[in-house]
C-alpha cells in the first residue's frame, strides 16, 4: 500500500472508533497516533490525507458554542482558502457508509500485502526461502 493510502486507512479506522457520532480529536493527537500506526507521518501528509478523503467517505465537523450555551455544528469546507485552520481546533471525524466500504477495501488490501512480505512459505518449516541469482562466468 502506498503511504498516502496507509494514512487514509488510519484516518478511516480512527473515525470508525467513534461509531455513529464520530471520533473527536485534535490535529496533534491525530498526528501522534498516525506516527505510531503509519511509522513516520508528517503533519503535511496527514493534512493532505484529511483533505483528500471525499465528502462521501467522511465528514468533519466542529461544535461551536452559540446562544444560550447551545452547540452548533460547523462542517469542513474544502473550498475555503484557509481550510487548514479548520483542523487547528478540536474536530470530529465521522465516517459515512461509503467511507466504511473504502476502509474495508483498504483493510483487505493491507491484509493481502502483509502475508506475501511476512509469512514463510507453506511447504517450509523454516524461514523464508532465499532467492539467489546464479551467474556464469
Amino acid at each position: 500500500m502506498i503511504p498516502n493510502e496507509t494514512i487514509t486507512h488510519f484516518v478511516l479506522q480512527y473515525g470508525l472508533a467513534g461509531f455513529a457520532q464520530g471520533q473527536r480529536t485534535t490535529l496533534p493527537t491525530l498526528l501522534t497516533e498516525a506516527e505510531k500506526h503509519c511509522g513516520g507521518c508528517t503533519r503535511r501528509e496527514l493534512l493532505d490525507a484529511l483533505y483528500a478523503l471525499r465528502p462521501a467517505d467522511v465528514e468533519y465537523q466542529q461544535l461551536i458554542s452559540g446562544n444560550r450555551g447551545m452547540l452548533h455544528p460547523i462542517r469542513f469546507e474544502r473550498n475555503s482558502v484557509h481550510w487548514e485552520k479548520f483542523f487547528d481546533a478540536e474536530f470530529c471525524i465521522r465516517v459515512l457508509p461509503e467511507g466504511r466500504t473504502r476502509f474495508q477495501r483498504l483493510n483487505q488490501q493491507l491484509r493481502d500485502e502483509r502475508p506475501s512480505r511476512e509469512a514463510p512459505p507453506a511447504d517450509s518449516r523454516y524461514g523464508e526461502r532465499l532467492k539467489a541469482a546464479h551467474t556464469t562466468a
